[in-house]
């Protein structure tokens, strides 16, 4: 990209010199003419360089005009109607860069001076003035770039070199520098988007120079790493046109080709293989031969993909003969019965006619590398030949030492011929093999533990098995195969209820991998993903479809031990949690005293008891256990059995249809609740287990994890230890609606405040608690005033209003002689309360006309309360602001009737109290628009209030509230010479 140039000089003339002196001129070649009083005084230094500049500049500014002119003159007219170009740019001509000015030069020699004496600070700040005059000064960013690097800025130093590289796009040095730097950045993150930066800078670094063997290979890499398989062979294919016996990029076409499996690539690969083996063949081989039998096994392997298991052995012969120096033995080219030719004896090759021992015996059959023994066993074993199979084999026994070293050395052939002899029925010594692999550092792959799982299982020892896909399970929390095989293994050992469990938990990671089908057909569970060539990020986008559906983690004992070993793991699991719960003790004893740090360490540790306690079936009923797994609504199994993945026509929801009719219709799904002696669980009384459930919820809450402590809560609710205890109950809702309060949740504190108004219908602080709830959240009223709500509150007014109307007038008489008063005043006040909170979620609403019905009923049952007055004084006040109402003055008569009403009962209060009357008093007539009475007000609630720091904190509130309101009035009313007084008492500080 050319540097762009202003056509006028950046440094402008003196006012006083743009005079005829300055009217400069240029003859036909761009040369100044000197011009009428173009002498200035010696004296005028400054003027002097500043002309000299501007001089330079022009200068610089035709000869620049005039290349363009140039490079127009070369290209044919026709290009130039057409508005085409001959430079490689999109385009655009490749232009030179220009040289930058004076001053930009003296700036970048002091930036270099402050970084070379290790003042970063001092240099980049010098840096930052150059972008700021010229921002195409690709030194500038490229020294940023250098400074950002010694101080660890990765980051900035990527982005000041690619705005280096964008200055000079044809320079590919500066691209694959950006791109080293941003792979540096990424790491092993695949999603990282710095690695995407880097594919750019790739692409960048091709495109400026096309002939780069280093972009290529890089743009390629990223290509394998990304999953665009397609792309990073070509660019492979391309890098071997021209350097075809570049074993290092043979090997990386080979690792493509095979991931991608494509008959058409894996051609490619071995191709490449091809040419490079016949290179090798016409020169000289080297002492070292250990590279060259590696590149045998890949290539073989190549062949092996495509299911050419013919070819590989044929190559495998050929090959290892080459570099055995047995070329000469032309006869084993002809006999494809068996591989004799590599047996440790002649006894079998002696057979062959035309054989003749010339050579050594160890360059027969210990001459031929393990690997390439187990791979000519592997592809006898596919073609069907076992007898030729077992005799590769038998050099591979599993008891032995050196079997173990080879797993180390190649243990995804050694997998593959486990598999392989599993698939062909040969059980026994298939699980030899994979015990091998199970023993070793690879032993943790749960593809692994799977098939050991299966061969146990074909081997008829369940409980092997069980230990087997437990262990796949733990391992990888979402396989389903484990799952299934363990379902199939419970169900014939009667333990329907934990299959079920399975098999639902299957279905949920089906539809969270696969997406839920809706087509109402169900099919099986696929094995293994398909692949995709150019499909980026292989295997991520499944995993996005059902993302809500995400089974957790539990503890699984084992059940088909013996049952004293099966106490006796219960018993260490108790013991593990008991101990696990004495730290929970200390570590919340000491955040108590301030550790603030340890709060993660006790989280996690609350966390495991909160998920045992969660994941045990005795505690829950079956429908809400399985919806704690992790299951999502629409996947939970019941009976009839009904998911969205399909309606039972697949094997797997056949199984489970069958599970569910069994638990449900059997005892095993009749679980009594805990006998009332029973006060605990792995030796922890359950009032314990309730305030550990309460506390890491709160937690949570504190730590933003809304749906998570929402989930806490809610399991402690749904559980039938804690369900039938009123006090357990109310302490878990308080608790929720606490989280709510901290997570400024307004649904779920509505949601927990109608729970206290349907428990406790008969009690007044329910519905205090309603509002305060409401209050306490810090978002707006949507939920206290919406539809639902309004709706259940009035409910529960019509529920009382029956129930006094249908009250018999003499059976009231006599219940009220023989109840208690306190049940009556109870009852006052509960409805006093109800209306008053109805009219306040009307008058939220802006429903004023409908509220002062229900508060003017409160003020019939309870007349002196001055709640009810203020109440009904705020609703008239406002009812008579709207624009709507009929008689203004008579509504706003009313108001202040009632809250001069609420003033008289609050003037025999505290002080307090009198000072947030007269507060109240104030706020009305400000809203009014009475000033003058308003401030009167607002100076009496003052001079009532004690100071500041003596009063209690709420007269303190009320203090700072009048002192405000107070500076709006007299600013709003332009009465300012009262405005400091007010600020000199310091009352709003």
């Amino acid at each position: 990209m050319g540097k762009r140039v202003d056509a006028r000089p950046r440094i402008s003339t003196p006012y006083h010199l743009m005079d005829r002196s300055n009217a400069w001129t240029w003859n036909a070649g761009g040369d100044r003419l000197p011009t009428y009083d173009d002498v200035v005084s010696d004296a005028d230094s400054d003027e002097l360089e500043i002309r000299s500049e501007n001089e330079r500049f022009e200068q610089s500014v035709q000869a620049f005009l005039a290349s363009y002119q140039d490079q127009d003159g070369d290209r044919p007219a026709a290009q130039r109607r057409r508005g085409r170009r001959s430079g490689r740019g999109p385009g655009r001509p490749s232009l030179t860069e220009a040289e930058p000015r004076g001053d930009i030069k003296l700036r970048l020699a002091q930036v270099n001076r402050a970084f070379l004496n290790g003042d970063y600070n001092e240099s980049e700040r010098r840096i930052h003035e150059i972008i700021r005059i010229n921002a195409e000064t690709h030194q500038a960013w490229v020294t940023l770039a250098t400074i950002c690097e010694e101080q660890g800025r990765d980051t900035d130093a990527l982005t000041a070199k690619l705005y280096a590289s964008h200055l000079r796009p044809k320079d590919a040095e500066g691209w694959l520098g950006c791109a080293a730097l941003a792979l540096h950045i990424a790491g092993d993150d695949n999603q990282s988007p710095a690695l995407k930066t880097a594919g750019t800078c790739f692409a960048s670094a091709v495109l400026a120079d096309p002939t780069s063997v280093k972009a290529r290979l890089g743009r390629a890499e990223f290509n394998h790493r990304r999953g665009h398989l397609a792309k990073a062979i070509r660019d492979y294919i391309i890098v071997l046109e021209r350097h075809p016996c570049d074993i290092s990029v043979v090997r990386k076409l080979a690792e493509v080709c095979e991931a991608s499996r494509s008959p058409e690539h894996v051609g490619k690969a071995v191709a490449a293989y091809q040419r490079y083996f016949s290179y090798l063949k016409t020169g000289a081989l080297s002492d070292d031969l250990g590279l060259f039998w590696g590149d045998i096994s890949i290539y073989v392997e190549l062949l092996a993909c495509v299911g050419d298991y013919s070819k590989a052995i044929t190559e495998i012969g050929i090959l290892a003969r080459w570099l055995l120096r047995r070329e000469d033995e032309n006869i084993w080219e002809e006999w494809l019965e068996d591989d004799r030719e590599w047996d440790l004896e002649n006894t079998r090759r002696l057979e062959v006619p035309g054989f003749k021992p010339s050579h050594s015996p160890s360059l027969y059959g210990l001459g031929l590398p393990m690997e390439l023994r187990a791979r000519l066993g592997l592809y006898r074993l596919k073609l069907g030949d076992v007898e030729e199979s077992k005799r590769h084999l038998s050099w591979l026994d599993p008891t032995e030492s050196a079997t173990a070293a080879a797993v180390e050395d190649f243990p995804g052939l050694i997998r593959d011929i486990a598999d392989t002899l599993f698939d062909s029925g040969n059980v026994a010594r298939a699980l030899d093999y994979y015990e091998l692999i199970r023993n070793s550092i690879y032993g943790e792959d749960p593809d692994l533990l799977l098939r050991l799982g299966r061969c146990h299982l074909a081997n008829f020892d369940t409980g092997a098995a069980e230990d087997c896909f437990l262990l796949t399970i733990q391992v990888d929390e979402k396989n389903i195969d484990a799952r299934i095989e363990l379902a199939r293994i419970y169900e014939q050992a009667k333990e329907g209820e934990e299959a079920l469990i399975l098999i639902t938990e299957a279905i949920a990671l089906r539809g969270a991998g696969n997406g839920v089908r809706r087509s109402g057909k169900s099919a099986a569970i696929p094995l293994a993903m398909p692949s995709n060539l150019d499909s980026p990020e292989d295997g991520h986008a499944g995993q996005k479809a059902g993302s809500g559906a995400v089974v957790r983690p539990r503890y699984r004992p084992k059940r088909l031990v013996a049952p004293d070993q099966r106490r006796q793991e219960e018993h260490k699991r108790a013991d593990e949690l008991s101990r696990k719960y004495q730290d929970v003790r200390n570590l919340k004893r000491e955040i108590r005293h301030g550790a603030r740090h340890l709060v993660s360490s006790w989280m996690a540790a609350a966390k495991d008891l909160v998920d045992d306690f969660r994941s045990f079936r005795r505690f829950y009923t079956w429908d809400k256990y399985v919806k704690y797994l992790g299951a999502a609504d629409d996947m939970v199994l019941s009976t009839p059995l009904q998911t969205r993945g399909g309606h039972g026509n697949s094997e797997l929801h056949e199984l489970a249809e069958r599970l569910s009719k069994n638990v449900a219709t059997g005892t095993e799904a009749r679980r009594d609740n805990p006998p009332p002696n029973d006060d605990g669980h792995r030796g922890i009384p359950f009032g314990d287990w309730l305030e550990l459930f309460l506390d890491y919820a709160i937690s949570l809450a504190l730590c933003g994890r809304g749906e998570e402590a929402h989930q806490v809560c809610e399991a402690a609710r749904d559980s039938i230890v804690f369900t039938d205890s009123k006090d357990y109950m109310f302490l878990i809702h308080v608790a929720w609606a606490a989280c709510a309060v901290y997570l400024g949740d307004e649904e779920m504190c509505v949601a927990m405040a109608r729970y206290f108004t349907k428990v406790h219908h008969l009690d007044s602080d329910s519905y205090r608690m309603f509002a305060a709830l409401c209050r306490l959240c810090q978002s707006p009223a949507s939920w206290y005033n919406s539809g639902p709500v309004q709706k259940y509150i009035l409910r529960q007014i019509r529920l009382i209003d029956t129930t006094q109307l249908q009250r018999d007038p003499r059976e009231s008489q006599v219940v009220g002689c023989n109840r208690n008063t306190a049940t009556q005043d109870d009852r006052r006040n509960l409805d006093v309360c109800l209306l008053t909170l109805y009219g306040h979620i009307l008058f939220t609403s802006t429903s004023y006309t409908f509220a002062l019905n229900y508060f003017l009923r409160a003020k019939s049952l309870d007349p002196g309360n001055p709640m009810v007055n203020l109440s009904v004084g705020l609703g008239y006040v406002h009812h008579g602001l709207k624009r709507q109402s009929e008689n203004r003055q008579y509504l706003i008569m009313q108001g202040l009737s009632c809250i001069f009403q609420y003033l008289a009962s609050r003037s025999a209060g505290t002080e307090g109290e009198r000072a947030a009357a007269c507060y109240v008093l104030a706020r009305v007539f400000h809203i009014l628009g009475l000033h003058h009475l308003a401030n009167s007000w607002y100076n009496r609630g003052l001079e009532d209030s004690v100071p500041e720091t003596c009063g209690a904190t709420s007269t303190r509130d009320t203090r700072c509230f009048t002192a405000f309101n107070k500076f709006l009035l007299l600013v709003t009313s332009g009465n300012l010479k009262d405005i400091d007084p007010l600020l000199s008492s310091s009352l709003l500080l």
